[in-house]
């Protein structure tokens, strides 16, 4: 944590100004009926997570114990990690999206996206990902393939349950910010998917330019 109290501060105050982070973080909601942590202290936590690195939330549960941290993300005690996974079986992803949106939107302004143009374009690609999987724990919204697997020197056959998406991200400069993923539904191919998710950003940045009513 010693790391963290010395370089959290200055990269804190660029994210809020050039950013806007504490005020995304405040428009964070989860599915909590009147949390005493709110969506906004998990967020934060998990973004000081994602920033150093840390290899667990049991790790971060330790760093939750240090004052200096709960004054960073605005908790007024520290909590556990069942409190982050609570409250992010239940996120909103909407003000995730929106965040995202407008980080792109400040990078474009400050022409972040310009070097490495490929003649005058800005070049973006797709591409999936699978982000998790499990044979004992499965959700609504999950894909399902049969894996064979070696046991004991005999073939079993289980189902596998497992969550992919399709991302598409800048590719031609330095800054490779994320633009959008979709996640891809039971039955579907990433092409299906990919074909969604170019519908909905189109459709996104036409509105944004007062295009569509």
């Amino acid at each position: 944590m010693k790391d963290s109290v010395h370089s959290l501060p200055s990269f804190s105050t660029w994210l809020n100004k050039g950013f806007d982070l504490r005020g995304h973080a405040s428009r964070m909601v989860d599915g909590r009926t009147a949390p005493e942590i709110s969506p906004s202290s998990v967020f934060l936590a998990i973004f000081h997570s994602f920033v150093f690195r840390l290899p667990s939330f049991q790790q971060l549960d330790r760093e939750l114990s240090h004052t200096y941290l709960q004054n960073w993300i605005d908790a007024e005690r520290p909590f556990r990690d069942d409190t982050l996974r609570y409250s992010l079986c239940g996120f909103d992803l909407k003000p995730l999206e929106n965040m995202l949106v407008d980080i792109n939107r400040r990078l474009k302004r400050s022409k972040a996206f310009d070097e490495g143009r490929v003649q005058g374009r800005l070049v973006a690609a797709l591409d999936g990902i699978e982000v998790l999987s499990s044979f004992s724990r499965r959700c609504e919204h999950c894909l399902e393939r049969r894996v064979t697997l070696n046991e004991n020197g005999r073939e079993v056959e289980q189902i596998q349950y497992y969550h992919r998406a399709v991302g598409c991200q800048m590719i031609h400069g330095p800054v490779k910010a994320f633009l959008a993923i979709e996640w891809l539904q039971p039955g579907e191919a990433e092409e299906t998917a990919a074909l969604r998710l170019l519908r909905r950003r189109a459709g996104f940045v036409l509105r944004s330019r007062g295009r569509l009513r």
